[in-house]
């Protein structure tokens, strides 16, 4: 309605709950979340701002450097002792590796025993240096190193001045198209998520190599098939 504004406030809390039924008849039937999680939910949605989203530091552990967070120090909340810790989400970050999202862009520890498959990624690697270039997929259980593998590659390719082009795929996305490379597209652009379409489109542009014509040059679709270009476009090419 004219005149009318909305706002929403949103507490994220992350942990084990109960959910069942509460009341299942024929007429009624309700659902219902038992635990402290949902009542910290509530509690960290009362402070948050405006259009604002306050996580539980369970939830921010679990988001990892996906998204820009300020931290709001211990809320003193009703029904907690002591108070929670509460993080106010900024922004999302662009971060494109959910390895370096999680547990950083570095780390100390040497991959140990892993001489063979480290060879075969090696011998790939110098195979695309002599332009031989080709495809490796690195498969595997859940939590055996394929990370580790790829970013010890990518270490050793960086010191070989390679330019890297990193993109990563999760369930979540899968409904959407090309979602990988639009998003390796905005980050190469620089392109930040608060931004709009407007302001995105020229970074694109640039990004893409299209040159910016000079002020009072039209620009023109090329003739079709059997289609003369007209007099003005012939004196155009010619200057």
């Amino acid at each position: 309605m004219p005149g009318i504004s909305l706002a929403l406030r949103v507490g994220i809390a992350s942990g084990t709950v109960v959910f069942g039924d509460l009341i299942d008849e024929a007429v009624v039937k309700e659902q219902s979340v038992v635990g402290s999680v949902p009542h910290l939910a509530a509690r960290l949605a009362a402070t948050a701002p405006q259009n604002g989203v306050v996580i539980a530091d369970s939830t921010r552990r679990a988001v990892g450097r996906f998204f820009e967070c300020r931290d709001l120090g211990r809320l003193d909340l009703k029904g907690f002792d002591g108070g929670e810790r509460a993080w106010l989400a900024v922004a999302e970050t662009q971060i494109a590796s959910t390895f370096e999202a999680r547990r950083g862009s570095g780390s100390s520890h040497e991959l140990v025993g892993r001489e063979a498959p480290l060879a075969l990624l090696a011998d790939a690697w110098n195979r695309a240096r002599e332009r031989r270039g080709g495809a490796v997929v690195i498969s595997g259980n859940a939590g055996i190193g394929k990370s580790r593998l790829a970013r010890t590659v990518r270490r050793r390719a960086q010191r070989d001045s390679a330019t890297l082009v990193e993109i990563d795929c999760t369930p979540r996305t899968q409904n959407t198209p090309l979602y990988p490379v639009s998003v390796l597209m905005r980050r190469l652009a620089g392109i930040r998520p608060q931004d709009t379409d407007a302001e995105s489109v020229q970074p694109l542009r640039v990004t893409a190599g299209e040159q910016n014509r000079q002020p009072g040059h039209e620009r023109r679709d090329p003739p079709r098939d059997g289609q003369q270009p007209d007099d003005n476009q012939l004196r155009d090419d010619q200057d």
